[in-house]
């Protein structure tokens, strides 16, 4: 099991009903008890004020490490994504795609449909906020099932 030291930089999943699946980043702050750890958000704060970062104590199987970055050409429909929404990450999957490419760069600009079946939404957006999705599983990081080796690499 992957035990967290202060510092590290990690994925929390939330609590909260209305974002359960999401994951948002946090600093490890210290190891409160076996397996749990005092951890501060790097976007959430305790107040309206915001002035004083949120810390919880957090059980270890709501946290991960934060994954690796593989790099996509593009989406296909169906994949599974995480979004970056709402200051954290939300799982969904592509639903659509509106091909956009830049002529400069030749960058994929597509604007992609993203369902979250958690709540019943479907929201466009530009590919940058979109990684390929991967869950913690066991220490290791482990792709979906529909991932298409040709579109993706690791940097």
């Amino acid at each position: 099991m992957h035990i967290f030291q202060h510092g590290d930089i990690v994925e929390v999943t939330s609590k909260h009903e209305r974002l359960f699946g999401s994951y948002f980043e946090a600093i490890i702050i210290k190891q409160t008890e076996k397996y749990e750890f005092l951890v501060e958000y790097k976007k959430f704060y305790e107040n309206k004020e915001e002035k004083c970062l949120l810390r919880e104590v957090v059980h270890i199987a709501k946290i991960r490490p934060i994954p690796p970055e593989i790099k996509s050409s593009y989406f296909n429909i169906y994949d599974q994504v995480d979004v970056n929404d709402k200051d954290g990450w939300r799982v969904g999957r592509i639903t659509d795609r509106d091909a956009i490419r830049s002529k400069l760069t030749d960058e994929d600009g597509s604007i992609y449909s993203v369902y979250f079946s958690s709540t019943g939404e479907e929201i466009a957006y530009q590919k940058w906020k979109l990684r390929v999705h991967q869950e913690w599983v066991d220490g290791k990081w482990i792709r979906p099932k529909n991932f298409c080796r040709q579109n993706y690499s690791y940097s």
